[in-house]
């Protein structure tokens, strides 16, 4: 198979993202397919990098730029985006090499545009410094500038402004342009996570211990092809998981004789990790709506070797009247507007509207409903999403309280980071350096 140009294949997995809406998983999957080894790095870091400083970037080449962005075609923008990324952000990369790169690909795609593109990146390349001060030094700390500056959507900004200040906001906001670290979860049931540590070095990964959890590791390597074709991973001895998710399972407390169920099992991390804590006894009842999730679950519990988990079909918006008082603990790890993860997932900031979160909420307050159902007296339900918005946190919560006299708050105290003052826990990226999420535990007391 003939080498394709990395920059190519770059430029048209971002135009599937920014015109046909693909999601950036999905479209660095399929291009991933295309490439070699050595250049999946590079296309995996520039097109995160264009998706995560989109407005950024846009705003710059508007400054310098005489024709205006809009009367440019998608693919156009994005060859230009691409090599503005590089100059700015990939000091490793020559800016004649970017200059040239950019022409060659302009003049497959426009030819009428490459005296323009050449002008605008050696520009840029001489004055780099002026430009980028000078653009800086015009913005604002309003929502729609931070908007230019971060890279995210107004409307969020001015939410997070509302709920967590200005200052907490833009480090929230810087952080989630930043590179995401890679965190595996020891499964304790094959072997200890120092015994771990030294099977991976032996095989070529270097880890280090995470403080907030005995069952966390660190990579160092961020190659997730090279972590999973470890013999370790093939044996099932971890599983690859973000910290902020590595700490939910344990908040249950699940035990070994008890039934429990994971509503939203998909793609089963959470699923496993309970499995784990419960020594492979007791039972896990795993569900999902979607078939295809539900075989990448069963996946994971052959791979682990895990025994003590059931997957079933089921829509958690609909009541299931066989479920009713069969469960001693239930994890809810609803479906969310996903926002405190965009860290990990860049286009996920671009792809949500204000509307979504209404819509979201009615899906959330459905679910803890039917949980309220499927639990036992004096059983527990784990609330808990990988969202930083107070309607669908804290506000289910309220609600599902003010309806639902049997049931009472359950303080939880296990981690010290991020706890508010009625126990439930919000980990905010700009506080803890990791996803953002929330946990609220709730008990049935009659």
């Amino acid at each position: 198979m003939a080498t394709l140009n990395p920059r190519r294949i770059a430029v048209k997995t971002l135009t599937a993202i920014t015109h046909k809406k693909v999601f950036m998983k999905d479209a660095l999957e399929t291009a991933l397919k295309e490439t070699t080894t050595e250049q999946r790095p590079y296309i995996t870091r520039t097109v995160r990098g264009v998706v995560e400083n989109l407005s950024y970037l846009d705003g710059i080449l508007s400054k310098i730029s005489k024709i205006k962005l809009r009367k440019l075609r998608e693919t156009d923008r994005n060859i230009l985006r691409l090599g503005l990324y590089e100059i700015l952000f990939m000091d490793h990369i020559p800016d004649y090499a970017t200059v040239n790169e950019t022409q060659r690909l302009m003049k497959k795609s426009n030819p009428s545009l490459v005296k323009f593109a050449n002008g605008v990146l050696r520009n840029l390349s001489k004055n780099r410094l002026a430009i980028t001060a000078e653009f800086e030094a015009g913005l604002t700390d309003t929502p729609g500038d931070l908007s230019i500056r971060f890279s995210h959507p107004e409307w969020l900004l001015a939410h997070w402004i509302r709920d967590f200040g200005l200052e907490n906001t833009k480090r929230m906001a810087a952080f989630n342009n930043t590179p995401p670290r890679l965190y595996i979860r020891v499964n304790i049931l094959k072997t200890g996570r120092e015994a771990l540590v030294r099977t991976l070095v032996s095989q070529g990964v270097k880890t280090e211990l995470v403080a907030l959890s005995p069952q966390a590791l660190l990579v160092e390597a961020e190659d997730m092809a090279l972590l999973v074709r470890t013999r370790a991973f093939e044996e099932g001895l971890f599983t690859v998981q973000s910290l902020s998710s590595i700490l939910i399972a344990p908040l249950l407390d699940p035990k070994p004789h008890e039934r429990v169920l994971d509503m939203c099992g998909a793609p089963g991390s959470k699923t496993t990790h309970l499995s784990e804590l419960m020594k492979g006894e007791g039972l896990v009842v795993a569900r999902d709506i979607s078939r295809g999730k539900l075989e990448k679950i069963r996946e994971n519990i052959r791979r682990l070797g895990l025994e003590n988990i059931r997957t079933e079909i089921g829509d958690a918006t609909v009541h299931d009247p066989e479920s009713d008082d069969a469960f001693d603990k239930i994890l809810l790890d609803a479906p969310c507007s996903g926002l405190g993860i965009i860290q990990r997932k860049g286009d996920i900031k671009w792809n949500r509207q204000p509307g979504d979160i209404l819509s979201l909420r009615k899906i959330q307050r459905n679910m803890i409903n039917n949980a309220a159902r499927y639990v036992k007296i004096g059983g527990v339900i784990l609330y808990s999403t990988c969202t930083l918005e107070v309607m669908e946190n804290q506000g289910v919560i309220e609600e599902f309280l003010q309806t639902h006299e049997n049931f009472v708050l359950d303080p939880i105290r296990e981690i010290d980071e991020g706890l508010t003052s009625d126990g439930m826990l919000l980990v905010t990226p700009c506080a803890h350096g990791m996803d953002g999420f929330f946990a609220c535990r709730l008990k049935r007391n009659r």
